[in-house]
C-alpha cells in the first residue's frame, strides 16, 4: 500500500475551491488544526480523515487510489487490431 501523503488533503480541498477555514467550521475544529493535518504536522485518525472527506463531500478512497498511467503501445485500425506506433 502506498504511504498517505497529507498534502493531498490540501490539493483536493483547493481543487474544490474550499478554504481551510470552511473545512474547520464544517468539522468544528480550528483552522490551525486543519492546516497542521494538511502540512503533516499532526497525524490523522481514520475518523478524522472520514470527517474531513465528509466536510468536502468526497470519498476517502480518492486518497488511496494510485494514479495509473497506461503506456500507448500502438494504434487501433478500422478492425480494432492494434498496430505498432509509427516511428
Amino acid at each position: 500500500m502506498e504511504r498517505f501523503d497529507p498534502a493531498q488533503l490540501k490539493a483536493v480541498r483547493q481543487r474544490q475551491r474550499v478554504s481551510a477555514a470552511e473545512i474547520a467550521q464544517r468539522m468544528s475544529v480550528s483552522t490551525a488544526q486543519v492546516t497542521r493535518w494538511e502540512n503533516g504536522q499532526r497525524r490523522l485518525t481514520v475518523d478524522t480523515l472520514i470527517a474531513y472527506c465528509n466536510a468536502l463531500g468526497t470519498s476517502v478512497s480518492q486518497f488511496f487510489v494510485p494514479n495509473i498511467w497506461v503506456p500507448v503501445v500502438g494504434v487501433l485500425d478500422s478492425d480494432s487490431q492494434v498496430l505498432p506506433l509509427p516511428p
